[in-house]
């Protein structure tokens, strides 16, 4: 079984005692980005499990095998505005209406294949609040017979990436819903996912990795549960997938 290590560092906020605290306006903002490295050597002698107050969090160790740079982008400037406002009859007010529900915007690392059908250039659309950071909306392209077209998918129910304030302990689950159908487009596949996301914030301490100490931390352990159903020319196919 391969195992992807993935490590997200952001600077984060101190309160007046060792725990740490993390709010909405630690996140990230339009055009900031970060540099994510990704680690299948240096793995032997990691515990990736332990965890603990005032915890030392030590892998130093770890190799970068492969690197990429993940940009937060303002969502108007993705591609998808448009197509987003046409779809839900939003003519006169797209602005306000796509403002009112998107500002921030990033990249998928990776594309979607559906029974065969490549989506690239994904983007998710995110809502970031003093109190939540939701992914409202998925914004993709498909190329079918020779033209390349771009795509929504809006979540009937948001997926809750974040609560704030993140702080030790913090546990809860939030369910996601998403569909999109690419029947009006000549394919006959329709796409529906319906899952939990659930944070359990298990740690707090300190981070040392090969690019530094990062002296007040949390980690969060987040597990997404996803039940999907592909429906092929009527046809369908059901999977969970549990990352």
């Amino acid at each position: 079984m391969k195992k992807n290590i993935f490590l997200l560092l952001c600077l984060i906020s101190a309160i007046g005692f060792a725990q740490t605290t993390y709010l909405s306006s630690d996140f990230a903002a339009i055009n900031e980005q970060f540099v994510v490295s990704h680690s299948t050597t240096g793995l032997v002698g990691n515990n990736f499990v332990q965890t603990g107050t005032n915890f030392n969090w030590n892998y130093s160790t770890l190799v970068p095998s492969t690197q990429e740079t993940l940009l937060y982008q303002n969502p108007n400037n993705a591609g998808y505005k448009t197509v987003w406002c046409f779809f839900n009859g939003y003519i006169f007010n797209c602005n306000t209406q796509f403002n009112n529900n998107f500002n921030l915007a990033t990249k998928l690392t990776n594309g979607l294949q559906i029974q065969g059908y490549g989506l690239t250039n994904l983007i998710d659309h995110l809502k970031l609040s003093t109190t939540l950071l939701e992914n409202k909306m998925l914004g993709a392209s498909i190329t079918v017979g020779g033209t390349t077209v771009p795509i929504v998918a809006s979540y009937q129910t948001p997926d809750i990436i974040y609560q704030f304030p993140i702080v030790y302990n913090g546990n809860y689950t939030n369910s996601n819903a998403l569909s999109v159908d690419l029947t009006s487009l000549g394919v006959p596949i329709q796409y529906a996912s319906a899952g939990q996301r659930t944070n359990l914030v298990e740690g707090w301490g300190s981070l040392t990795t090969p690019f530094g100490t990062f002296p007040n931390v949390l980690k969060m352990k987040t597990t997404v549960v996803n039940n999907i159903t592909v429906t092929a020319n009527g046809i369908p196919t059901q999977n969970t997938v549990t990352t």
